[in-house]
């Protein structure tokens, strides 16, 4: 945060500002002319992109009738102002773009609240101010801000200007006498003063920065170089060299960019009032001043944290200047609409670069802008008869009724053609430009183009220019490739008839066809119901295939059923546009095949684990929804492989069980199913050293056993 106040009330501590004050009445008389014929006195090109919107003032102002300085806390949260009367601090929390006053630190300053900065961590706030102590800082804790103890040495004089470093380590001070620089070191909520610099600011230091990085302070003094710059070696603080061109008398504020490249000067006494520098290395070099400079006297200065923005705070009407960066370029874009009331001595940006306050001369004392930044464009595209283009942007537009003229395009590299209607689309970030020209056909190359007019964002940003912004022209095609059931065995693959819009597949009897999953490819944009998705094909599906234009096609989907392969040959069974049956022949009897739906349900295993040739039995629940009876070819599947099959009559609404018996001599895992249906796996092991001798011991002990009783029967006996 950086500010530097002179005004007419305290110019008794600055009398050699009278005479230059009395040097710049012309430039004053220019500058009100300059409110009637901007073109006379600011020829510089002005860019009207960024709006600065005033909010509405905070329900408390700061008394006193003139704002001095002016912080944002790093979160964004607080704003500290400080001012003239009896408060001298007044500090406000922000809720969206309310301000609201908290209640007053339990100790106020002693006196004028000539500079405000938070630390970074956004725990302490410290005011510079007249009277002794200077320097008055305050921890927060929560909304409360409790005054800390002093320095152990305060600063000499008037505290005029504070920063602190990045790191929230060191507080510097500039004051209105020598050293005119004080800096400390802050050890939790102590601040003990360092060694002064070996070389000091020549005169009054007014305003005071240090970067980003923390290695360099600079601080604005009245004299001689008028901006002295130090860097940082741990705590010590060595001048370099000064710039090869120095600001013009009097420096009033200074700032640091945010990416510690840039360094800008304001000056009270002459042109250009701002001095911008670029850093390399610790070299410091003055760029070119801006086409358009501020009116009149500087009187503090500040970057924004996004190296967007840099504002200026003068002595005279407008009051304040800002500029656009763009480089080593900085560009004066238009005034905001409503400016502050006075004569600006403080400015700030908040961290997140969406707020801009200045503290200033008469009430409302502190007035704070929102920066509204333009829309930006996103994406084009047409509709599906391509009579329309949509055009994307990153945020909600106002209506652009009757803006259309400010919108052209061009297909295949043709000349520019015209839009007949411009509407907010339902989706409120998009805008409808209905085309006047030649038709657009998929294949074309389509641009659109914007000239810089009055189409506006929601929150009031204005619409750049943009030029040949490729537009999409969606693709219209929409079918069905491939439509398949992989999840029986062998998988079924469908017949697509694209000239008829069907799709047919014949699946093996007794297959349940109420939880068909089909896997579907297309071209388009999506298939309703979706890939993968279960479906019921006792009847006709119907699946709808939409393009990327949003054109839909329907396809009908059928699956027939292969008749009962045990019972004879007959008819086949079409799910879906009526009901199959068929004959078949055992001796002379006809029998009339009814509809089943028998499916596996379950199957286990008898064991998990076995020796090699060790039988497993597998046992199977088969199951029968359908309404008549029927039989069913159940598989048993190891390793994917078929291994058997058993034929089962089941009666509707009954089940049966069916039984496997399988080995296998080969050690190994073996993955068992029943159709689909998992019965799980079992392992056959070797029988190891141990087995054997187990084995052996227990054949021997048998043995020894039986013999033993035989010899004892004997003895009987012969007893």
């Amino acid at each position: 945060m950086v500010k530097q106040v002179i005004s007419p009330s305290l110019s008794k501590r600055y009398s050699n500002l009278y005479t230059a004050r009395i040097t710049n009445i012309a430039v004053l008389i220019l500058l009100v002319l300059s409110c009637f014929l901007p073109v006379l006195v600011n020829p510089g090109v002005v860019y009207a992109d960024d709006i600065f919107i005033k909010l509405p003032n905070p329900a408390i102002l700061p008394d006193g009738g003139k704002g001095l300085s002016v912080a944002f806390s790093h979160d964004s949260t607080y704003l500290a102002v400080g001012h003239y009367s009896i408060h001298r601090v007044t500090i406000y929390k922000r809720s969206g773009d309310t301000f609201t006053k908290l209640a007053d630190p339990d100790i106020l300053p002693a006196g004028e609240g000539n500079g405000v900065a938070f630390s970074h961590d956004s725990t302490y706030l410290a005011v510079a101010h007249t009277t002794s102590p200077y320097v008055t800082i305050y921890k927060r804790s929560g909304d409360s801000f409790t005054k800390v103890a002093n320095p152990d040495i305060l600063p000499t004089g008037n505290g005029m200007g504070v920063a602190f470093s990045h790191d929230s380590t060191y507080l510097a001070v500039a004051h209105n006498t020598s050293p005119y620089v004080t800096i400390y070191r802050r050890s939790g909520d102590s601040f003990t003063k360092l060694a002064n610099p070996a070389i000091l600011p020549d005169s009054s230091g007014n305003g005071v920065a240090f970067s980003h990085d923390s290695t360099y302070l600079a601080v604005a003094h009245g004299s001689s170089r008028f901006v002295t710059i130090y860097k940082r070696s741990g705590d010590i603080f060595t001048k370099l060299d000064d710039p090869a061109e120095l600001p013009p008398p009097y420096g009033t504020g200074v700032d640091f960019s945010y990416n510690s490249t840039y360094l800008a000067v304001s000056s009270f006494i002459n042109s250009p009032y701002i001095t911008i520098y670029k850093r390399s290395g610790d070299t410091f070099t003055k760029l070119a001043n801006p086409a358009t400079l501020p009116g009149v006297n500087g009187q503090g200065v500040a970057f924004d944290h996004n190296s967007t923005y840099m504002a200026v705070v003068t002595y005279g009407p407008v009051w304040l200047t800002i500029y656009r960066q763009n480089g080593d370029t900085f560009t004066k874009i238009a005034n905001p609409a409503t400016l502050p009331a006075g004569e600006g001595n403080g400015v700030a940006f908040s961290h997140d670069s969406s707020y801009m306050a200045v503290a200033h001369d008469n009430a409302p004392t502190i007035t704070i802008y929102k920066i509204v930044a333009s829309p930006a464009f996103v994406s084009a595209a047409t509709n599906a008869a391509g009579t329309t283009i949509t055009i994307t942007f990153n945020k909600s537009m106002a209506n652009p009724a009757g803006k259309q003229g400010q919108f052209t395009y061009s297909v295949n590299g043709g000349a520019a053609q015209s839009f007949s209607a411009a509407a907010l689309n339902a989706d409120n970030t998009r805008i409808d430009l209905t085309c006047s020209g030649t038709a657009i056909a998929f294949g074309d190359t389509v641009t659109v183009s914007y000239t810089k007019g009055t189409v506006l964002a929601a929150d009031g940003g204005v619409l750049e220019s943009f030029t040949n912004q490729a537009v999409t022209i969606p693709n219209p095609a929409r079918a069905i490739t491939a439509f398949y059931f992989n999840m029986l065995t062998p998988p079924v693959i469908g017949v697509v008839d694209e000239g008829a819009k069907t799709v047919a597949l014949t699946v093996p009897f007794a297959t349940d066809v109420t939880t068909l999953v089909p896997t579907i490819t297309i071209t388009g944009a999506s298939i309703n119901p979706a890939s993968g998705v279960a479906n019921n094909f006792i009847t006709p599906q119907i699946y709808t295939v939409t393009a990327a234009n949003g054109l839909t096609q329907a396809y009908t989907v059928t699956v027939t059923v292969t008749a009962n392969p045990f019972i004879g040959t007959g008819g086949q069974t079409s799910h879906g546009g009526g009901s199959g049956s068929g004959t078949g022949t055992t001796s002379t009897t006809t029998q009339t095949v009814s509809l089943t739906n028998i499916q596996t349900q379950s199957a286990s295993l008898s064991a998990r684990t076995v020796t090699p040739g060790t039988p497993v039995t597998v046992t199977a629940d088969v199951i029968n929804k359908g309404t008549g009876n029927g039989t069913k070819k159940v598989m048993l599947y190891v390793n994917g492989q078929v291994e058997s099959t058993q034929g089962v009559a089941v009666n509707s609404g009954s089940s049966s069980k069916l039984t496997f018996n399988l080995s296998r001599s080969e050690p190994g895992e073996y993955d068992i199913y029943v159709d689909g249906v998992p019965a799980g796996s079992f392992k056959v092991e070797m029988m190891t050293g141990n087995d054997v001798l187990l084995i052996i011991s227990a054949v021997l002990i048998a043995t020894a056993f039986l013999f033993g009783l035989v010899m004892l029967r004997r003895k009987q006996a012969a007893g």
